[in-house]
C-alpha cells in the first residue's frame, strides 16, 4: 500500500491506495497484458468521445517512444 498523491482528494489526503508495483515474484506477463488492455480502452474511449485524434497521438506519443527505446 501507498499513500495517495491524488490532487483532488483534499479531504482523504494521505489515505492508503495499493500500490502498482510488481511485487517480486509477480507475473510479468500478466502486468504486460493488462497494461496493454488498459491503454486499448483508453484510446477506445477517447476515440468514442470524439477526442481529436492528433491529440490522442500526442498524449500517448511519450509511451510509444519508450517503446521505440526498449526495442533497441
Amino acid at each position: 500500500m501507498e499513500r495517495c498523491l491524488h490532487i483532488l482528494h483534499i479531504i482523504h489526503r494521505g489515505h492508503l491506495i495499493p500500490s502498482l508495483d510488481l511485487s517480486y515474484g509477480g507475473n510479468v506477463e500478466l502486468a504486460r497484458s493488462w497494461v496493454i488492455a488498459l491503454n486499448a480502452l483508453i484510446r477506445m474511449s477517447l476515440h468514442l468521445l470524439g477526442t481529436d485524434e492528433q491529440a490522442v497521438a500526442n498524449a500517448f506519443d511519450w509511451l510509444e517512444s519508450l517503446d521505440d527505446e526498449g526495442a533497441g
